[in-house]
């Protein structure tokens, strides 16, 4: 795995959420990639930043977590990683977020209100196995450099409202795509991902037994081996 791996996590949460699978990926070059600001100017915009990076750094996959996932699987001529996010359609909550207007989502996005809701027993903490490792200061690390600034605040909210149609329109595909699925997922179940990677030429799962929404957070070895092992795969 010499080039590049870059790993991008939807709203509300940062590229950090890989901190943890960067660090057990010794001797791989692993990049973490926010793209909230750029989604200012819409998905299409923020597709293009990740295609440009893509070309830029050389990258020999895309990981996404989460609302980047439809994204992920709008690239081409990438190895494409996929965990956790929606293929189809969003998740109950992430949809009700995306109906409501652009601004006024964007001030609900506000830290201080919305990081409260997500330690909240209504919040993340159904997004992990162990509630407690949604504490203050891991919630405020996971979301800061998303809901922290007015523009990447505006970035995520106009990413959320695009993602219903953009699911709907068609860009994304499933060929050849490797899923990383945690099966204790609330949000995301695993039972539709199968019935899709069935469906799609070349397309691989690897179960991450009990990993919940969050388990790149909470199982970063879990992640950080199955990626290893099937992008050594994929490059053989």
């Amino acid at each position: 795995m010499s080039a590049p791996i870059l790993c991008v996590a939807g709203p509300p949460f940062s590229p950090a959420l890989f901190r943890g699978v960067q660090a057990r990926l010794e001797g791989a070059d692993v990049r973490l990639v926010g793209l909230a600001p750029v989604a200012n100017d819409g998905l299409p915009a923020a597709l293009e930043a990740l295609r440009a990076e893509v070309e830029r750094s050389g990258a020999s996959a895309v990981f996404g977590h989460g609302l980047a996932v439809p994204l992920v699987l709008s690239l081409e001529g990438v190895t494409r990683v996929i965990t956790n996010g929606p293929i189809a359609r969003l998740d109950p909550f992430a949809a009700a977020l995306a109906s409501i207007p652009q601004f006024a989502l964007s001030e609900l996005l506000r830290p201080t209100a919305f990081q409260a809701w997500l330690r909240s027993s209504a919040g993340l903490r159904r997004a992990v196995a162990n509630p407690y490792v949604m504490d203050r200061d891991t919630v405020a690390m996971l979301t800061d450099p998303v809901l922290g600034s007015r523009v990447s605040r505006s970035g995520a909210a106009r990413w959320l409202r695009e993602l219903p149609d953009w699911l709907d329109e068609g860009h994304i595909s499933l060929d050849g795509v490797v899923a990383l699925w945690g099966d204790a997922d609330p949000l995301y179940p695993i039972d539709p991902v199968l019935e899709a990677i069935d469906g799609a030429p070349g397309a691989r799962l690897r179960v991450i037994e009990g990993g919940r929404h969050l388990h790149p957070e909470e199982r970063p070895w879990a992640v950080s081996d199955l990626l290893a092992d099937a992008l050594s795969v994929a490059d053989s």
